[in-house]
């Protein structure tokens, strides 16, 4: 990722208008590509009645979770800016910027939502340069826990059990060592992406029948290698499609066509996870922080 050293402030205060209509325009253009996806996925594959098969508290509960989890990777972002910055932030501002820009992650390139969180900061008046660098520190650490994640729990695949656990807390105490927020930034990584993966697998087992303990670490290990590969790949708009080859294609012994159905659905639902979540900020701002401002200026 290139850091750019563009004035946002300046540039938002000289083309206000211009800059506001082509988010509207982006963002409307991106509801239109994830709208179209979402069809063709649920077209093309079937799911209507892989979705009508699965009881609906399942379904629900996963979706809930997923938002979680997209509130919980704020918190994550908030721990990396505050790092950096070395300022405290609300998390209700940190939210609004990383929620709404995280859906533009759907527009063709996979790059766009890190612009955009440049372009909804100004509002709060965040150091462009060191909100870039907490971007690229995000990227870094995600992708390096990711990683640690898909080593340890291979090595538990294979059952090397004490060898995972002791290199888990050489991995951990070691950042710690090196700083201590870092490690708890890592840690909290390691959390999301175990919770993640039981969503996973809670939709695998309860459609199939199948054993939980038994397909768990399996799908720790699949489902994390498959969105490094997502993620790290240039061009695939958050990763769709690539995500979900990769699933297939390290679960051989499984029916591709049971675990693409799966994969498939996992992606709808974070599909939807993402609009809520985007949505619940854009609601909140409009008639929560709004009628505050009005309050405070009429008191005044």
């Amino acid at each position: 990722m290139i850091i750019i050293n563009f004035d946002f402030n300046k540039l938002q205060h000289k083309y206000k208008n211009k800059i506001k209509f082509i988010g509207l325009f982006l963002t409307f253009f991106c509801f239109i590509f994830v709208f179209k996806e979402l069809v063709k996925l649920v077209t093309k594959f079937g799911l209507l009645n892989l979705i009508n098969s699965l009881p609906r508290d399942i379904l629900v509960f996963s979706l809930l979770v997923e938002i979680i989890l997209l509130f919980y990777s704020v918190y994550i972002f908030k721990l990396i800016l505050e790092l950096k910055i070395k300022e405290k932030f609300k998390f209700s501002k940190v939210a609004n910027v990383y929620l709404k820009s995280n859906i533009f992650k759907y527009l063709p390139g996979n790059f766009m939502h890190f612009v955009s969180r440049n372009a909804y900061a100004t509002h709060y008046n965040y150091n462009q340069k060191k909100l870039a660098y907490s971007t690229l520190g995000e990227i870094v650490l995600l992708i390096i826990t990711k990683t640690f994640f898909v080593i340890i729990i291979y090595l538990m695949l294979y059952n090397f059990h004490i060898i995972a656990v002791i290199a888990f807390f050489l991995i951990f105490f070691v950042f710690w060592y090196k700083n201590k927020k870092i490690s708890y930034i890592i840690l909290n990584i390691f959390i999301g992406t175990f919770i993640s993966n039981y969503v996973f697998t809670i939709l695998y087992v309860t459609y199939y029948n199948a054993n939980f303990s038994y397909y768990f670490t399996q799908f720790c290990f699949v489902n994390t290698l498959a969105w490094l590969v997502g993620y790290l790949t240039p061009g695939a708009p958050g990763g769709i499609g690539v995500k979900e080859a990769v699933i297939i294609a390290l679960t051989p012994e499984l029916k591709s066509t049971q675990i693409a159905l799966i994969a498939i659905l996992h992606r709808i639902i974070l599909i939807l996870a993402d609009i809520i979540a985007w949505l619940s900020v854009v609601l909140i701002n409009k008639f929560f922080f709004s009628r505050k401002v009005e309050s405070n200026d009429i008191s005044k």
